[in-house]
């Protein structure tokens, strides 16, 4: 399976808060290619209601698509690849003025780069104000409990 790429700016009526998802069990989500994306407003409305119980995010907040640090986060999260997956993490952008709301429930700057671990349970786990990699997520998230648990019943 190749690495997840990410939905920008698509529909230019709707302001958009970028999701790369890892496979078809992501709700909500329209579909172009192998890019998927949510709505700023959907993601406003509910609490992450589709996602809660079934997958952690890494919430990325950046003021501007180009920022060099999100882009960082994106290459990041690429290299990732099938060990996201297998964690269930899907990395959220929240950019410019769309992110706004998305900031806002998970208390990230809207003025410089931040990112954030979401557990299952939809609790910011990590905050950073640099991309963060593999080696800073992976060994948080293999310690939470809910993570521990999949790995017994999946058999990892």
């Amino acid at each position: 399976m190749g690495s997840p790429r990410v939905a920008r700016n698509l529909v230019p009526r709707a302001p958009l808060v970028n999701v790369t998802g890892h496979d078809e069990r992501v709700r909500g989500f329209t579909r172009i290619g192998d890019m998927r994306f949510l709505a700023a407003a959907f993601i406003a409305a509910l609490p992450f209601a589709a996602q809660a119980g079934e997958y952690r995010l890494l919430v990325a907040s950046a003021p501007r698509g180009d920022d060099p640090a999100l882009a960082r986060q994106r290459q990041e999260f690429a290299a990732m690849g099938r060990a996201a997956r297998v964690r269930d993490l899907v990395l959220v952008e929240a950019v410019g003025p769309a992110g706004a709301s998305t900031r806002a429930r998970y208390d990230l700057p809207a003025g410089a780069f931040a990112a954030a671990l979401v557990g299952k349970d939809g609790e910011v786990k990590l905050r950073a104000a640099h991309p963060l990699d593999a080696a800073a997520l992976f060994p948080l998230i293999d310690s939470m409990p809910m993570r521990r648990q999949e790995r017994r019943e999946r058999g990892e």
